[in-house]
């Protein structure tokens, strides 16, 4: 029951928002909670505590934003995902922000040298780290321990207020400029927002079930020598933790804007080693590790952004894509036009999913109608992009508050915001 009155409730401010948008007059508004920490800092406590009231029309706006958070970001690259790196680099990259890179062991040396060579060749990528390599399992725990290592390694290099991951085949629709604008905006420095996916609470059990109820082995947790001795074995026997957890599973997925605070406890809390070992073994631990982590926290509880920004297209016409979501740069119309690109042009959020195309037109489109980055932008469509991203980022702190219990992730194609 109270499921359905919380999505009636959500379908009337989702309508009520999109009329806002029309008028061009902001009609919403939201309340900032106590939330602790403050972005930067570098307190081992969430002690800080900051209330203010926050409306759309007394936020710093993102035209007149001047002050900048510097930003870490993680990209972790697969053989399929190798062609798109440099490109994907190139438009993350800031000179102020730090950044990460791995190489799956699994993909050829040959392969991986040509573009780290390429990589360290460029002097304005002073600030990228390449990381040693390792093996990473799809859909198992060595993902999570991937970026553990890698938000180890970037703590390492320098001061950064936020921590975003990324696969390879992730694109910007925003610069990252815009995204260092907007975590530094008093509104989300003060709330210590952490943004990612929290699925709807009557996925959970469900998940639960599937995931975690029988021991999955990661393969690549052996440290072989052989590269490709890397793949999840699920075992027929019940994990004995199944019936035993004493805190609440919760359905997410793995893809983060994470706090230098919330990074931190993660890297140095027993209680975050301790919940890390316990899904050790079981399928998906990226998808549900960090949301059950911070979900579970009393106080970083309160920091949550339920939604990772990111834009992925599971539905298409009605028809659901299966266990990937679709890929973008592959849904090609008879005349040649991209099926997704007017749902992407509407696009909200910060970055989308999947891409496999290096160098594609759809890339060139959205650098010069959305993130402004390439040698034709068409500046109205720019505007228009960064309205949406700053009105869509006030619609999630007003429509979902950050204590609410019960967190609607619209993953169709048509739901906007979703």
């Amino acid at each position: 029951m109270g499921f359905c009155v919380l999505f009636v409730q959500l379908c009337i401010a989702f309508a009520s928002t999109k009329n806002c948008f029309s008028a061009g007059i902001p009609r919403f508004s939201y309340i900032g909670d106590s939330t602790p920490g403050i972005v930067g800092s570098q307190k081992e406590t969430l002690a800080s505590i900051t209330t203010n009231y926050w409306t759309l029309e007394n936020v710093t706006r993102l035209a007149e934003a001047t002050d900048e958070a510097n930003i870490a970001y993680f990209i972790q690259v697969s053989s399929s995902t190798l062609p798109l790196t440099e490109r994907l680099l190139s438009r993350v990259h800031h000179p102020e922000n730090f950044y990460a890179l791995h190489f799956d062991k699994k993909i050829p040396a040959y392969r991986v040298v040509k573009v780290v060579s390429s990589i360290k060749a460029n002097p304005a990528y002073g600030n990228v780290h390449v990381m040693e390599r390792d093996s990473v399992t799809y859909r198992g725990i060595t993902m999570v321990l991937n970026n553990l290592a890698a938000i180890t390694d970037l703590l390492k290099l320098g001061h950064w207020d936020y921590f975003i991951n990324l696969s390879g085949s992730d694109y910007p629709l925003v610069s990252p400029v815009v995204q260092r604008k907007i975590l530094a905006m008093p509104h989300v420095r003060e709330r210590a927002s952490n943004f990612f996916i929290v699925s709807p609470q009557d996925q959970w059990e469900d998940s639960k079930r599937y995931r975690f109820e029988k021991i999955a082995v990661d393969t690549a947790l052996g440290m072989s020598t052989s590269e490709e001795d890397s793949n999840l074995v699920v075992l027929k026997e019940n994990t004995p933790l199944f019936s035993r957890l004493k805190y609440e599973y919760v359905k997410g997925e793995g893809w983060l804007i994470l706090t230098r605070e919330a990074c931190r406890y993660m890297i140095e809390s027993h209680y975050a080693r301790k919940m890390l070992l316990s899904m050790a073994f079981s399928q998906d631990a990226s998808e549900h590790y960090y949301v059950s982590l911070f979900r579970n926290h009393p106080e970083y509880n309160r920091t949550i952004v339920p939604h990772s920004l990111r834009t992925v297209y599971w539905k298409l016409n009605g028809v659901a894509s299966g266990q990937h979501p679709y890929v973008i740069d592959k849904l090609v119309e008879e005349d040649g036009s991209y099926a997704l690109w007017k749902w992407l042009l509407r696009s909200p959020h910060w970055f989308a999913r999947k891409f496999s195309i290096p160098n594609s037109k759809i890339m060139d489109n959205i650098d010069n109608h959305m993130n402004g980055l390439g040698p034709k932008v068409n500046k109205t469509s720019v505007r228009e992009c960064l309205d949406r991203v700053e009105h869509h980022l006030h619609w999630l702190y007003s429509v979902l508050p950050q204590q609410q219990q019960d967190i609607i992730a619209d993953k169709s194609d048509d739901a906007w915001p979703s």
